[in-house]
């Protein structure tokens, strides 16, 4: 895109270039800033609910038998994913964990009210 060596080039310039473009909001202790490319995306859903005739959000839903540090980046990767080849359409995501217990500790926000993953378990 036009506008990626720009960005680049202003957000190498650090956390008050983060601080800028983000609205306010502060980059706490050291951070390192540099362009990332990800390879192999595919991804596998357990299960999708989508609308069927009505403009409803789409439901992901992950199931974790085991703990898995990384669960909540996996299903907000397939959220991500399936969100950019439906971006019309409201994608949230439900985690099912056997034992609550077993749900990563990060991200934090994640099950937290308005939150667009959240998680469920069984205890």
């Amino acid at each position: 895109m036009k506008t990626d060596h720009p960005i680049y080039l202003f957000l190498s310039a650090g956390a008050e270039a983060f601080r800028v473009l983000t609205g306010g909001c502060r980059l706490e202790g050291a951070y390192r800033f540099c362009s990332l490319t990800i390879k192999g995306l595919e991804r596998r859903l357990d299960g999708i609910f989508e609308p069927d005739g009505h403009s409803g959000p789409a439901y992901v839903v992950e199931f974790q038998g085991q703990a898995a540090t990384a669960a909540w980046y996996n299903l907000l990767t397939k959220i991500g994913l399936y969100g950019e080849q439906h971006p019309e359409r409201d994608v949230l995501g439900i985690g099912v964990f056997l034992c609550k217990s077993d749900a990563p500790r990060f991200p934090t926000r994640v099950s937290e009210a308005d939150s667009s993953v959240l998680g469920a378990g069984a205890g």
